[in-house]
């Protein structure tokens, strides 16, 4: 399955928030459902994802290039966010993070 349709199914569940009782989300949800073997179970698996995911490239003066993933995750009910970055695992920019912790 796509990252795309796991995001759209996850960004589904974060706009309803607790609303997953509201009757025109259940027919929406029965209707994708039955058409959709992949939805039924993007949507049985629960996943929240709101606000965004991309790569960043960043240039740092010790340790040098870093890309980085980033989560853009929304607050509910605030107008607040948080963006966490972070390497994919085993990569030069997660050596390069390590080298940068082992300076401090």
């Amino acid at each position: 399955m796509g990252q795309h349709h796991r995001d759209t199914a996850a960004g589904l569940r974060a706009l309803v928030g607790p609303d997953v009782e509201d009757p025109d989300l259940a027919e929406l949800v029965d209707e994708l459902s039955v058409k959709s073997e992949r939805f039924r179970s993007l949507w049985a698996r629960h996943d929240v994802r709101s606000g965004g995911v991309g790569t960043g490239h960043f240039d740092h003066p010790e340790v040098g290039q870093l890309e980085l993933r980033w989560e853009k995750l929304d607050i509910p009910g605030a107008e607040q966010s948080i963006i966490v970055f972070y390497p994919e695992r085993g990569s030069p920019s997660e050596q390069a993070l390590a080298r940068l912790a082992d300076m401090t």
